[in-house]
């Protein structure tokens, strides 16, 4: 089911959409986590708007720990084919225990549901964001992209 709660594991955080009422929790997040605020943390009608259409997730254990935000690239009539990563954060106390790969696979989930092709991210000299991304089963696609097909 779309937007159904999951769990990251045994004892694990919560992964679910994004809701308004998370703006404050979720700028929190990216400032703690060191991250630029995006633009669509800038303002709380930002928030709204990117979560709207779905494909934004956030995971808690009791807070807010980690947040993905997804934009669709490109339609197909209504219908989104591809979604651009934004923003994957967790928080520096849960980086390590699979918080990040939690949030795609619910992210994921969605996508394949909605007929979403694939996501693409911009790749980072960042070995732990690497890592994260060959795990969940992001592939090079250009020198600056990562792609992430969810049909495979």
């Amino acid at each position: 089911m779309i937007g159904e709660l999951s769990s990251a594991g045994a004892g694990g955080p919560t992964i679910r959409p994004a809701r308004p009422g998370d703006y404050a929790a979720a700028r929190a997040l990216a400032e703690v986590s060191g991250f630029e605020i995006p633009s669509t943390l800038a303002r709380e009608a930002s928030f709204a708007e990117v979560i709207a259409p779905g494909g934004v997730y956030i995971a808690t254990a009791d807070l807010p720990i980690g947040l993905l935000i997804a934009q669709p690239i490109a339609y197909d009539g209504d219908r989104p084919y591809t979604l651009w990563i934004e923003l994957i954060i967790v928080h520096p106390s849960w980086r390590r225990r699979a918080v990040g790969t939690a949030l795609y696979r619910a992210l994921g989930g969605w996508a394949r549901q909605l007929g979403i092709h694939g996501a693409l991210t911009a790749r980072r000299d960042e070995p732990a964001a690497d890592a994260l991304h060959r795990r969940v089963g992001f592939v090079a696609h250009r020198d600056d992209l990562l792609l992430w097909r969810f049909d495979e």
